[in-house]
């Protein structure tokens, strides 16, 4: 009886083993391909930056993969109309349950809201801003020529007080040196 325990006890000591061996060799097995998958996407992505790709039409795969990298420009007014539940943010399942299905309409506001995005990056005086200025003047006509007026009339009244102040800054000289 004694003999048996110590046979059934070795029995579940190599059988544990052998279990470890196994589960080693699986999570090798994975750790092996994932390594192998990562490399073949490092392959990739320096055979994209180092080639030219011929200029031709986009496929409907890239017109899709533009919808992917543009979606997290998209601003939470427009979750809605994307049928993203308000307060979610756009994560990568999102994204990718979303860019291969979107409407014509749905595209566009995406490709606007892409293009806001980067556009309304800048507060300097430069091309960007003038081409800022020239789109949102072709959306907003009459809103921008309101701003543009009170800012007209903004620099106006300054320009007339510093005008004075100068005027009257040169007048105390002259009058102190009398």
């Amino acid at each position: 009886m004694h003999e048996r325990c110590r046979g059934l006890i070795w029995l579940q000591y190599m059988l544990k083993i052998q279990q470890t061996k196994r589960r080693t060799l699986r999570f090798t097995l994975q750790e092996t391909q994932e390594e192998a998958l990562l490399k073949v996407i490092a392959d990739a992505k320096k055979l994209l930056n180092d080639t030219v790709i011929p200029p031709v039409e986009f496929t409907p795969f890239e017109e899709a993969l533009m919808n992917f990298v543009m979606l997290p420009c998209l601003k939470q007014k427009h979750y809605e109309f994307f049928g993203i539940p308000e307060g979610q943010a756009i994560t990568e399942e999102i994204r990718l349950n979303l860019h291969n299905s979107l409407s014509e309409e749905q595209k566009t506001v995406l490709k606007r809201e892409f293009l806001l995005y980067w556009m309304v990056q800048t507060l300097r005086i430069d091309k960007k801003s003038a081409l800022l200025l020239e789109l949102v003047k072709s959306y907003f006509p009459d809103e921008m020529d309101e701003i543009e007026h009170v800012h007209e009339v903004f620099t106006k009244k300054t320009k007339e007080i510093t005008t004075l102040l100068i005027v009257s800054i040169k007048y105390c000289v002259f009058v102190r040196r009398r």
